[in-house]
């Protein structure tokens, strides 16, 4: 006999990546999910070009239309979707567009939709008290510098609003983004301003993909724009950089906080949802 907590399922919606260890980043989250909430089943949806092989537990599926499908046809009513995301930017958008189109027509008759990382409440300074105090390998007299994607989008209001409340925690963690410029002048400006010689670079991105790797921390494997990334820039600085080479989806901190906004999401206590769908 079916549970009840069965007609409830998950749908994680990330940007997907074609490397093994990306694939392997987004496995264990899986695992953790299902840890933390083993009578619903997961499915994945994918928001860039990448799509991943699945394990022979779950379907393959790429668009909300066909997870909302399969977990219909697998007897769910009510969907709790948490985007892997760390702004409400376009991406986040399109999953929100994704969430309203999978469920017309379909059987589910309720979707909560997770929050981003820095969306919600006192997320942002929430999160930059905890940043604070997590300074993963950090030497004496060495700043921690998290650069994120950045957008063009009304959403990158989020990264400024992270960077200046964690200047205001005094500790030796900085925020920049890739873009939009001068992101790099301006973190430059604040390491010496700080008198910083020495950096511990850091990808604030979900997944350590190839375009954190090569622009970030100058490691895309063949040479390509190395010279560019941020570890060679801050080098050329005359700084002392070193680099961690983790995504935020491998860091326990992180990851604990997407799984709270899906617990939130399952509870139904999150601003985004859909009305009951008629069928």
């Amino acid at each position: 006999m079916r549970s009840s907590l069965d007609t409830t399922g998950i749908i994680l919606a990330a940007y997907g990546t074609g490397s093994p260890r990306g694939q392997a980043v987004l496995d264990a989250f899986e695992e953790r999910v299902s840890r933390a909430f083993p009578s619903h089943p997961i499915r994945w949806v994918f928001t860039g070009p990448c799509a991943r092989p699945r394990s022979q537990s779950a379907p393959t599926v790429h668009s909300a239309e066909e997870a909302f499908r399969d977990l219909a046809d697998h007897g769910v009513t009510r969907l709790a979707m948490q985007p892997l995301q760390i702004i409400p930017g376009a991406e986040f958008e399109a999953v929100l567009r994704d969430a309203a189109s999978g469920q017309a027509g379909r059987r589910i008759r309720r979707t909560a939709l997770g929050l981003p990382l820095l969306s919600g409440g006192d997320a942002v300074p929430s999160l930059a008290r905890c940043m604070a105090e997590y300074r993963p390998g950090l030497e004496p007299g060495e700043a921690l510098v998290w650069v994120g994607h950045g957008s063009l989008h009304a959403g990158q209001g989020y990264y400024d609003d992270l960077a200046l409340a964690l200047e205001r925690t005094n500790a030796p963690v900085l925020l920049g983004t890739l873009r939009p410029a001068p992101c790099f002048s301006a973190m430059v400006a604040r390491l010496r301003a700080a008198g910083y010689a020495k950096v511990l670079l850091a990808p604030f991105f979900c997944l350590l993909g190839r375009h954190a790797a090569r622009d970030i921390l100058g490691s895309a494997g063949n040479g390509e724009g190395e010279t560019e990334s941020w570890k060679a820039r801050l080098e050329q600085e005359g700084l002392t950089v070193r680099t961690l080479h983790k995504g935020l989806l491998e860091q326990d901190l992180f990851a604990k906080l997407w799984i709270e906004r899906l617990r939130s999401a399952l509870s139904g206590l999150v601003s985004y949802s859909f009305p009951q769908a008629s069928y």
